[in-house]
């Protein structure tokens, strides 16, 4: 029992709260109703708070505050579950617990987030990704991202679909280019995730540039450079960004 109240709460430290706050009411569904209310409560909250921030209808500042109001009412809300439950409830929660399906899917900001868990015993491992959603020059196309470069990857494709300025044929190789990186990151060796996870970034950096009012050159050859060095390090599987970026440059550094 205790180990699915730290997964929750690890979830919470990374500020995952919409999925802590559903998988919270995946685990209380049965056995602690008393909670529920209060927990959807929470979870309606958070989500108004995405929609306003999304919206533009509520500062950073204040969206900031809020979400940090409703991350400590859920970590009092699991301390209270875990001090209130009966051992025989315990007990339950955690054998219905033990049993739930591999996959369980939660609402996201963008479309859904995954979590992927497998048990063993009292032990769960959990792996988390991202599924967005993107509207481009290169057609309707859904990726599905660990979470921890999808938001750098949606951040950048949202840039690109408010840009009214640059020409399609960079505007495409873009898209393109943060296609690659997500497609590369899922084949990698683990020691070049973080390799890949700077390319994000880098692609990041680039697209803010050129989407910029007043790009600043000397940003596109630093990105540029990076992305370069990172696809050579990777070595041949990075082949195809390698020649995106190569592109770009003929576009860019001209």
């Amino acid at each position: 029992m205790r180990e699915i109240f730290e997964l929750i709460r690890e979830l919470i430290q990374e500020n995952d709260m919409e999925a802590a706050s559903q998988l919270l009411l995946e685990v209380t569904e049965q056995n602690s109703s008393c909670f529920r209310n209060e927990i959807i409560g929470h979870k309606a909250a958070l989500r108004q708070i995405i929609d306003d921030e999304r919206r533009g209808v509520i500062s950073d500042e204040s969206a900031r505050r809020e979400k940090k109001r409703i991350r400590y009412a859920l970590l009092e809300v699991i301390d209270e579950i875990d001090k209130k439950l009966s051992p025989e409830e315990k007990r339950s929660l955690l054998s219905e617990s033990s049993n739930w399906s591999k996959g369980i899917v939660f609402e996201g900001t963008v479309s859904q987030v995954i979590v992927q868990q497998a048990s063993s015993g009292l032990n769960f491992v959990m792996s988390k990704e991202k599924v967005i959603e993107i509207s481009g020059n290169t057609g309707n196309v859904s990726i599905s991202a660990p979470i921890v470069i999808a938001d750098t990857i949606e951040n950048s494709f949202n840039a690109l679909a408010k840009s009214d300025s640059l020409e399609n044929e960079v505007k495409s190789l873009l898209e393109q280019l943060l296609k690659e990186i997500n497609e590369l990151n899922k084949v990698v060796p683990q020691v070049q995730v973080k390799v890949a996870e700077k390319m994000a970034r880098d692609a990041e950096t680039l697209v803010k540039e050129t989407t910029s009012s007043e790009p600043r050159r000397e940003w596109y050859e630093l990105s540029i450079k990076g992305l370069k060095d990172a696809a050579n390090s990777i070595g041949e599987v990075a082949a195809p960004i390698l020649s995106i970026v190569n592109q770009l440059v003929n576009f860019l550094l001209v």
